[in-house]
């Protein structure tokens, strides 16, 4: 139907969510919410500075960091996530079609099929940002889970925002339905600060992997302070996996299927027949009746050995053994 090529056609708007550290204050009124959404128990531990790491049931994390600043000493709170990059390295080493992939409707989140996930663990070791941590379920079997940005109830014409984003008191966390919005609410928030007079906050997330799905305004200008790296990028495994191992292996398959087709077409298979007809060549016609009796012999001892050992287990068995024309001997 025309209708829905076109509609598959169709190139949604790529969403994004913005986390103002400098309103975060640590409550976990997100983590806590995530749990909820998903139907797990409240993220455990004791204290106001405590928040559980990564793992099957915990999907966002509360950094908590005491650093130096021009104005004094502050603590660096700020919740971290699945960061939905544009060039994924997780999504280019997942092994499995549709373990991991990207879902158009929803404005490209990246999402895990955990049915489908063969637990291989490739993503985690890949994630620039070190946020995807398995867990162990019995006997040591690995299960993993990762941040789905609630694409149930985000997808594109929804007015639903992510549970996280929902549940903040502050307005720390915004979502927005296309990556325009979040960037112009980035650079409004910027521009407010500049106006006060204070130190300028730095943004990040816009340059790096093609552009993250998460962008962040710090409160400090070292990404460090909130546990995130300073240079997100392609681990060296997964860039040679991907430009180099990966595209040599098609071309020595194909280099291989080529000469094996020239070879069947040009001297037959595995060469039987070009050293046959070499072998017969170089015979005199005697030579050659002489090895023709030769293999004939050959055979009838071969068939004459397997006769006998028939039976031989014919008699074991207390069978009576047959006759030539397959009647039995009396």
């Amino acid at each position: 139907m025309p209708g829905q090529k076109e509609e598959q056609k169709k190139v949604y708007p790529r969403q994004a969510m913005l986390i103002d550290a400098t309103r975060c204050t640590g409550c976990r009124a997100c983590a806590i919410a995530c749990a909820e959404w998903y139907e797990w128990g409240p993220p455990g531990g004791f204290g106001y500075h405590y928040c559980e790491d990564f793992g099957p049931d915990t999907l966002v994390k509360i950094t908590d960091h005491e650093s130096m600043t021009v104005d004094g000493v502050k603590w660096m709170t700020a919740p971290l996530l699945c960061m939905h990059c544009s060039y994924a390295p997780c999504l280019a080493v997942c092994p499995v079609p549709g373990a991991l992939e990207r879902d158009p409707v929803s404005g490209n989140t990246i999402v895990l099929d955990e049915s489908r996930c063969i637990h291989c663990l490739y993503c985690t070791y890949a994630c620039a940002f070190n946020l995807l941590r398995p867990g162990t379920e019995g006997e040591g079997k690995y299960i993993l889970s990762k941040c789905n940005r609630c694409v149930e109830r985000t997808r594109i014409g929804s007015p639903e925002v992510p549970a996280c984003v929902a549940s903040c008191p502050t307005g720390a966390l915004v979502f927005g339905k296309a990556i325009e919005e979040i960037i112009a609410e980035k650079e409004r928030r910027l521009a407010a600060v500049k106006k006060t007079g204070k130190r300028d906050r730095i943004s990040y997330g816009e340059g790096y992997l093609g552009g993250l799905g998460v962008i962040y305004i710090f409160d400090s200008d070292d990404s460090r302070d909130y546990f995130l790296t300073g240079w997100p990028r392609y681990t060296r495994a997964v860039w040679t996996w991907q430009s180099v191992l990966k595209p040599a292996a098609l071309i020595a398959g194909i280099v291989a299927l080529v000469i094996m087709l020239f070879h069947r077409m040009l001297i037959g298979p595995l060469g039987v027949k070009i050293v046959e007809a070499a072998e017969e060549k170089e015979l005199t016609d005697e030579e050659l009746e002489r090895m023709i009796k030769m293999k004939r012999q050959e055979g009838k001892m071969k068939a004459m050995g397997a006769e006998k050992r028939l039976m031989r287990k014919i008699k074991k068995k207390g069978k009576r053994p047959f006759g030539p024309k397959g009647q039995s001997k009396h």
